[in-house]
């Protein structure tokens, strides 16, 4: 088996117990452990189907899910330590980072032709819902939490299917890139 297909399907494995811990909010903070092995995990992953298959997409998504994985993890565990009232306001910008690098992510699952990574897509959901329960406007403010726990869910399940879109994935499955031609004149 290819170095990318276990490493992608040991990350994403780990990267769904990290989503699972998370929903718990109880046990968010052992959470760090594997989003942690996950990050260090997924990013080489992507960074070695680039090789194989030639698609920088694959290779900027590896480079952003290490330093903005890791980054990110790094303002989370930060934010443990500021007071209630001010924790979605510390918790903005290690989502944003995630939301950046869970974003290339989806770009990446959609470029491939496999039916597991296309429902991995759905991801750009739990990014939408996370980013909606940091800045919550005020009719939903009072939710935030139940949004956070539902994509957390969503994170799970997009997990699940990437590890094994990763296990089943073969370069050749890899979608062409498109190439765009100008026509000759008509004349």
């Amino acid at each position: 088996m290819v170095a990318y297909r276990i490493l992608g399907f040991i990350g994403f494995i780990f990267s769904g117990i990290a989503a699972a811990l998370g929903a718990s909010i109880y046990l968010a903070l052992v959470a760090f452990i594997p989003w942690f092995i996950s990050i260090i995990l997924r990013g080489p992953s992507w960074i070695l189907l680039s090789r194989d298959t030639k698609k920088i997409l694959y290779f900027i998504t590896g480079i952003l899910v290490i330093i903005l994985g890791l980054l990110s993890i790094a303002f989370t565990f930060l934010s443990i330590g500021a007071y209630e009232e001010q924790r979605l306001s510390a918790l903005q910008l290690p989502v944003l980072l995630w939301g950046i690098y869970s974003f290339f992510e989806f770009l990446s699952y959609i470029s491939i032709k496999l039916r597991f990574f296309r429902i991995a897509s759905i991801n750009i959901i739990s990014i939408i819902l996370m980013n909606l329960a940091i800045t919550p406007p005020e009719p939903i403010r009072e939710a935030y939490f139940l949004i956070i726990i539902v994509a957390f869910i969503i994170m799970v399940i997009s997990a699940i299917f990437a590890a094994i879109g990763f296990f089943k994935f073969t370069a050749e499955k890899a979608k062409p890139e498109i190439k765009y031609t100008v026509p000759p004149p008509p004349y």
